[in-house]
């Protein structure tokens, strides 16, 4: 099954020693290999400014990309929500296998503590590109028509809580050509891009909560949803809540960074 990559990047002057993108480029470098192919949608305020486009792709080639595009775009107010829906939600029917979502989350976030950006950046990636198995498992494998379409973490159950459901942060895995089928049956169409959150919104807003998928189907309810005010005990419970049964794992994988990170 293809695996697809499809990661808007934000960079600037300094842009590497970012801490946020620090986190990126060490969980980049881990799983590259988990991908046979990678579009990486380089986005700057300056897109003529050539010293820093080729000092960004060269970066990503070292850190284990090789099946890797480069698509250089102009910084705008809708941030990456606009390359979401361009780059990939545009083409869906391009893609065969799986596509995976990401973007440089967190790269703003300059005043939060390092510990809780690199809790909330490690829930992502490890939910996402680290449980790929699991996550084909439930989009490709499933005999009666009970296949998710989204997998990601952390997964929101929003129902009665004024927002809808959602990965936070807007990190998730697709599945195209499910997603495609879908909407011709029912008639529906892909909405158009309407604002800075339509990445984290397209999942809730296409589908019932019954085909966005996540480890053991976990997911946070609405009211513990703001991850901009979790303490280092919140984000221990959910851990244990959205991986149980493999926190040991996950423990292990985000030493290792975190190590990696301060050496």
């Amino acid at each position: 099954m293809k695996r697809n990559l499809v990661f808007s990047f934000y960079i600037f002057d300094g842009w590497e020693n970012n801490f946020a993108n620090r986190v990126h480029l060490a969980y980049l470098k881990k799983y590259h290999s988990v991908f046979d192919t990678a579009v990486f949608i380089v986005v700057c305020d300056d897109v003529s400014n050539v010293e820093l486009i080729s000092g960004f792709e060269k970066k990503i080639v070292d850190i284990g990309f090789n099946n890797v595009e480069f698509r250089v775009r102009k910084n705008t107010v809708l941030r990456e929500a606009e390359h979401f829906y361009k780059e990939l939600v545009g083409h869906l029917g391009e893609f065969e296998g799986s596509v995976m979502w990401a973007h440089n989350k967190g790269v703003s976030n300059i005043y939060f503590e390092r510990e809780w950006l690199f809790n909330w950046l490690s829930f992502m990636y490890i939910g996402t590109a680290g449980l790929i198995s699991d996550c084909e498992k439930k989009m490709f494998e499933n005999y009666y028509g009970g296949e998710k379409y989204f997998y990601g973490a952390p997964l929101i159950k929003g129902e009665g809580f004024g927002i809808s459901n959602m990965y936070g942060g807007g990190f998730f895995v697709m599945n195209p050509q499910s997603i495609l089928r879908s909407l011709a049956k029912s008639g529906k169409e892909l909405p158009k891009l309407s604002n800075r959150s339509y990445a984290e919104e397209l999942p809730g807003s296409l589908f019932g909560f019954d085909r966005l998928g996540s480890y053991r189907d976990a997911y946070i309810f609405g009211n513990y949803a703001d991850f901009y005010s979790y303490t280092d005990p919140d984000w221990e419970d959910a851990e244990r809540i959205v991986f149980n049964g493999i926190t040991e794992k996950i423990e292990e994988v985000k030493g290792n960074i975190w190590q990696e990170l301060n050496t």
